[in-house]
């Protein structure tokens, strides 16, 4: 899934990008990203595709190859992948800054490979509904749900 470099700015799966493939339904978008993700085509996404996945779209946001991502080179990334797919600005826009500062967990202003696998890590245990380090469609759904579901509470 080296095409979804991020999904509000960045990797998350990743690490973010399966709860919003759910989004859309089996016959749309959120169908087509889960499908990217699961590299060998058996119908659900393993951690091991999603390392390979979280190692691929890292490398392409990296655009200086210095092993960290800044803000400036995620939101590039992102722009550059929303363009590419005809959707520019794209749902999240305003809030990639929230959603760069929550990935930079030691708050030095940069994303390591190792502060994004600790995000799409603890994103993929939470879709990880029956624990057998496998992803389903349905469960990627279910977790988008509930997680859509806490962010209005959170608003009211």
């Amino acid at each position: 899934m080296k095409k979804l470099v991020m999904t509000a700015l960045l990797v998350s799966p990743l690490l973010l990008a399966v709860p919003a493939a759910a989004q859309h339904g089996p016959e749309g978008r959120g169908a087509e990203k889960f499908a990217e993700m699961d590299i060998n085509g058996d119908g659900v996404i393993t951690r091991a595709e999603l390392n390979e996945n979280r190692l691929s779209m890292f490398s392409e946001a990296d655009a200086n190859g210095d092993g960290l991502i800044s803000y400036d080179e995620g939101l590039a990334a992102h722009k550059a992948k929303m363009k590419e797919k005809g959707r520019e600005g794209g749902r999240h826009k305003g809030k990639e800054g929230k959603f760069f500062a929550r990935m930079d967990i030691d708050g030095d202003g940069f994303v390591s490979l190792e502060e994004a696998e600790v995000m799409s890590d603890k994103r993929f245990t939470k879709m990880d509904a029956n624990l057998d380090g496998a992803v389903t469609f349905l469960e990627a759904q279910a977790a988008h749900k509930d997680h859509k579901g806490k962010r209005s509470k959170d608003r009211r």
